[in-house]
């Protein structure tokens, strides 16, 4: 075969593919046209502006949603006129297992205290904020009801249980009992937060005759939710001597002193001081101190001193004050101190010293070896716990309804879905809780 013929056979060459891009802007067609050339066509506005009958004048389209777009699908109100209010008269033994609407003053703690986070995450997705009364929640109430006769030395409870049995829960609903039942309230939702360093602190003064390190800050915050919380009370009581230095003189009402505190800062550890002793020696309302996560006072501070050493509780100005009456070295002449235990700051767990003086089971393994420090030894002398038990069926029975009827389930209401959500939460309230909001479960 010639060679003309085989290269005539053979394949042609790929072409060669252009291996540089060509770069262009957009910088030319901004610039005016040159002489003699056309101007470029003007693109299509893409505005939501449309031209009227007046050529010169644009109107504006109006691009909002209508409101009713999608009211077909948002569920109807819930209803919960079935439920009582937590109010005294109707807190009697036939109201076990039925959930009752927190009204009035416990909304008012709401609004100006607030509750523990976790227990906020639960009442924020409920329409309004209600809970089941259980067996613990009566024998809490009939407590503040006998305490109101005697000294609160007398009185100085702890309520524990495992993480998720109700503790907060319980410790709220007698918050909110005792507000309804013309008690003067100091409520401490998370005691975590007075030693977790996010206040300021100053050191003892040397002519103080305190040796506490001072929390301005925090005394006029505990000050300030006092008097919003007990206003009218608080209006009903005079003063027995003059304090701040004579702002307020003696006979004045006590809400005065409250509001100088919350108010001044540079007053307000003294302040607070001074109202506890003023409540301690008056007779005409008892009192409730009520304090959440507990155990955090007996374990050493966030707080450091000079020399990076942490603080213990008891050399911080208001949880020393807090502790006098816990120990009872200091008393109210009527009332209750009543606190709970908690399992949610992890970083602050219940010290092996609170649970022998409770006599409960500790949640971790006790050295032989471990040193306790004897001022928290002595500041938990006395306290007596309070179990608030497992959940029953009548209770777990109410809890469910309320659910139900308030549209918290995304399952249909039936015995077969009640039954085994309670037998997989083994008695717990969290867990039975958890079990019936969650979808796939």
């Amino acid at each position: 075969m010639s060679s003309s013929r085989l290269l005539r056979a053979l394949p042609a060459p790929p072409t060669r593919l252009q291996t540089t891009r060509a770069f262009s802007t957009s910088l030319p067609a901004q610039l005016p046209p040159k002489k003699g050339q056309a101007a470029a066509p003007k693109k299509k506005s893409s505005s939501f502006a449309k031209k009227g009958q007046n050529k010169n004048v644009k109107q504006r389209v109006d691009a909002t949603v209508p409101t009713n777009r999608y009211d077909a699908l948002k569920l109807p109100s819930a209803d919960l006129s079935f439920m009582p209010a937590f109010l005294p008269d109707h807190l009697t033994p036939s109201a076990l297992g039925m959930p009752h609407r927190f009204v009035g003053p416990a909304l008012d703690v709401l609004n100006h205290v607030g509750v523990p986070r976790t227990l906020q995450r639960e009442f924020d997705v409920l329409p309004e904020p209600h809970a089941v009364v259980r067996q613990a929640t009566l024998d809490v109430l009939d407590l503040v009801d006998k305490a109101g006769k005697t000294p609160s030395r007398q009185n100085r409870v702890v309520l524990h249980g495992p993480p998720g049995s109700g503790r907060s829960v319980t410790l709220f609903q007698a918050v909110s009992y005792a507000l309804s039942s013309s008690y003067i309230t100091l409520y401490v939702p998370s005691s975590q937060d007075l030693v977790s360093s996010l206040y300021s602190y100053a050191p003892p003064s040397p002519s103080s005759p305190s040796s506490t390190w001072a929390q301005p800050t925090l005394a006029a915050l505990l000050l300030a939710r006092l008097g919003a919380t007990n206003a009218d009370a608080l209006a009903n009581v005079q003063t027995t001597q003059e304090w701040a230095g004579g702002r307020v003189k003696k006979g004045e009402p006590l809400k005065a002193l409250v509001d100088l505190g919350a108010r001044v800062e540079g007053v307000a550890q003294g302040v607070l001081e001074g109202v506890l002793q003023e409540l301690g020696t008056q007779d005409k309302y008892p009192v409730l101190l009520a304090i959440d996560t507990l155990q955090a006072l007996y374990q050493p501070s966030l707080y450091r001193d000079p020399h990076f050493n942490k603080l213990q509780p008891y050399q911080l100005g208001v949880p020393a004050l807090l502790l006098s009456y816990l120990s009872g070295r200091s008393s109210f002449n009527r009332g209750l101190i009543l606190s709970a235990l908690s399992s949610t700051p992890t970083h602050f767990p219940v010290p092996a010293l609170l649970s022998a003086a409770l006599d409960t089971n500790p949640a971790r393994p006790v050295s032989a070896f471990a040193r306790w420090d004897a001022r928290h030894v002595a500041n938990a002398a006395g306290l007596r716990g309070l179990d608030v038990g497992a959940l029953g069926v009548q209770e777990a029975r109410g809890l469910f309804e309320g659910l139900g009827r308030s549209g918290g389930l995304h399952t249909p209401m039936s015995d077969e879905f009640f039954l085994s959500k309670y037998t997989e939460a083994g008695g717990n309230v969290k867990a039975f809780a958890r079990g019936l909001t969650r979808t796939f479960q």
